[in-house]
């Protein structure tokens, strides 16, 4: 640890951050990203760091700190996580050396660690999809007097991620305002308020594909919204918050999913022609609402002859990104002859799950 003299040593990394770097951050950042930086902070930086002078910190300190924490097996995502919020605070500093006597950023140097997808993204496919949806719906283990529209949200939420792309936190953003010609995405739910802007800080805007568009028009009748209200609310007429999402995944998508998973076999055996849908859905309870629906657009859409370019632009992505993580299905797809239509994959796969029942009211 360096020795700092006399006249420094309330000058160090601990106070800088309580007195001038968390009050900007506050400012600056959601409360949702505060709260997960304030953990790593106070877990990982705080208690081996905090009481170093902070003009005294040099590169050398801070790689013995990230070999503790390597040795200690901390995730690779949480170090590279540190190393960011380390690197912030001692921008900040920079910037006010008259106070800190910090004249440069010593994590600039360190050797971040890769951090890139554990996992390929598995792609469900519409059918999946819909077996969900119809889980959600006509299967609902919603209760009260508002059950219908609760129901109907649930299921078009996995629509709406499936047809448009969009991040969870963007789709409960939407208000009815923003469905006419196209879904406008320019907002998200951060914690228990809707932010203007993106992950990406940009407003997009995505095709309102004809299933969706029925499955979006079935609950305005339902429900008889006004055009300023959020497409997902509760019954008492508030957006969802966080809590809310954390209770549809727990209580209803993981169930929908679960119930899926175990009657596969027996729907699949019940089919004229068991080879029109795919043989296993094993691990389909562990899958995310994110990677049903966000992954289901993506190689919808890839397999339709969208170009990289335009499906980046509707999802919010980098090329790179999409280029990363869809690689193989990019390759199967150069080999293809012919492309498919979207919209009629989905409403094939609602006609194999649905049959004669109303895919977007499940009646």
């Amino acid at each position: 640890m360096p020795q700092g003299d006399q006249e420094n040593t309330d000058r160090t990394l601990g106070r800088f951050v309580a007195e001038v770097w968390e009050p900007r951050a506050d400012r600056r950042h959601t409360a949702k990203t505060r709260k997960r930086d304030t953990a790593v902070y106070r877990k990982h930086i705080l208690p081996r760091l905090g009481e170093w002078p902070i003009d005294q910190i040099e590169t050398e300190d801070l790689v013995e700190w990230q070999d503790e924490l390597e040795l200690a097996g901390v995730g690779k995502p949480t170090i590279v996580k540190a190393i960011s919020l380390l690197s912030s605070i001692f921008r900040e500093a920079a910037r006010r050396s008259r106070s800190t006597g910090v004249t440069g950023n010593p994590a600039a140097l360190l050797d971040r660690p890769s951090a890139k997808r554990r996992r390929r993204p598995r792609v469900w496919g519409p059918v999946v999809v819909e077996r969900v949806r119809f889980e959600l719906l006509v299967g609902s283990r919603r209760i009260g007097a508002a059950k219908e529209q609760a129901a109907l949200r649930d299921a078009l939420l996995v629509s709406c991620m499936e047809m448009t792309g969009c991040r969870p936190g963007e789709a409960l953003a939407l208000r009815w305002c923003d469905l006419e010609d196209g879904v406008v995405i320019d907002k998200a739910l951060s914690g228990d308020e809707i932010r203007a802007g993106t992950k990406t800080a940009r407003e997009r805007r995505a095709p309102l594909l004809r299933p969706l568009r029925g499955d979006f028009a079935a609950l305005r009748r339902v429900a008889g919204d006004e055009v300023s209200e959020y497409v997902f609310r509760t019954s008492q007429g508030r957006h969802w918050v966080e809590t809310d999402w954390r209770n549809y995944r727990r209580r209803h998508f993981a169930r929908a999913l679960e119930r899926v998973e175990s009657s596969w076999t027996e729907l699949r055996q019940s089919l004229a022609d068991p080879g029109s849908v795919r043989e296993s859905v094993r691990d389909l309870a562990r899958t995310r609402p994110y990677d049903l629906g966000r992954h289901t657009h993506s190689a919808l859409m890839l397999a339709s002859g969208l170009s990289l370019q335009r499906l980046a632009r509707i999802q919010g992505h980098s090329i790179r990104v999409l280029d990363e993580a869809y690689s193989e299905e990019i390759a199967e797809l150069q080999e293809r002859a012919g492309r498919i239509d979207p919209i009629e994959e989905i409403e094939a796969a609602r006609r194999l799950v649905w049959g004669r029942r109303n895919p977007s009211t499940g009646l």
